[in-house]
């Protein structure tokens, strides 16, 4: 579940990112023309909870509803004594670095909690694929060097629906077990 939680997330997150400004724009004008880069830090949290198998959801579901709790509760105050502290200084980009701190400590905190409570661990190792594609995408989208604001809409297409492409083709290359399941269906059922 972890491995493709983590690769269907990094899938929707490439085009997200590159195409970002634009979609903003949708919402609001005054967030097109590069006031967009929180973005990126914002989707940090979201990416650590796919890419760490929902840890936190399983600390729930196996009955430890107050460690969940007090989780929710030091994110709460962590996330808003960051927020106090990097918002008069960075603005949008301070709120969107508070959460992702807090929120990517509060997922890291529930990957132990599990190890500890339930002795089940997140084992890294059968879910390095996602991590090796995301790096490498990231590696391509920082030598563009934000295309999200060089490039007309038909490229930034072009480069958000590439790089998803060649993630997919990655995570073949490096033999994804669920991917290859689905090129090559058992048919012994």
């Amino acid at each position: 579940v972890s491995r493709w939680t983590a690769t269907l997330a990094i899938a929707i997150v490439i085009p997200f990112v590159v195409l970002r400004d634009d979609l903003l724009g949708l919402i609001d004008a005054r967030y097109a023309g590069g006031q967009s880069p929180f973005v990126v830090v914002l989707v940090v949290a979201p990416l650590m909870s796919c890419l760490l198998g929902l840890a936190g959801n399983f600390v729930a579901y196996t009955g430890h509803s107050r460690w969940n709790l007090a989780n929710s509760l030091l994110v709460a105050f962590l996330n808003t004594g960051l927020n106090l502290w990097l918002i008069p200084r960075w603005g949008l980009m301070g709120a969107a670095s508070a959460t992702a701190i807090s929120a990517s400590l509060v997922i890291l905190l529930q990957v132990g909690e599990l190890w500890k409570l339930e002795g089940v661990r997140v084992r890294l190792g059968a879910v390095w694929q996602p991590w090796v594609g995301l790096v490498l995408v990231a590696g391509g989208l920082f030598w563009a060097w934000d295309p999200a604001f060089r490039f007309g809409l038909g490229a930034r297409l072009g480069i958000g629906f590439g790089l998803t492409a060649a993630f997919g083709a990655l995570m073949f290359a490096v033999r994804h077990p669920e991917l290859r399941r689905v090129q090559r269906p058992d048919m012994s059922r």
